[in-house]
């Protein structure tokens, strides 16, 4: 499976806001959004994608060493194949 489309199906709206316009705090990994006000959390890995999104947090993907995330927005619940229980 494509890596760039599992990703993208973790988010029920992708933001087109800027990560670097977003008012800093104490947390280098939390920002706030002035225009949904909203905190905005950075995950760099898949597992905190996933349990980022499990509350349905804003979150910016950002995949390796880049200044910009590769996605960001709300997030909504992944399923996995391993989450589902089959009969």
């Amino acid at each position: 499976m494509n890596n760039d489309i599992e990703i993208k199906n973790c988010f029920e709206f992708v933001c087109p806001e800027n990560w670097n316009n977003f008012e800093k705090n104490d947390n280098k990994n939390v920002r706030f959004c002035g225009s949904c006000e909203k905190q905005v959390f950075k995950a760099t890995d898949k597992k905190t994608l996933k349990e980022l999104s499990q509350g349905k947090k804003c979150v910016a993907y950002f995949s390796g060493e880049k200044d910009s995330p590769f996605i960001m927005g709300e997030s909504v619940p992944a399923m996995y194949t391993s989450d589902i229980e089959f009969d």
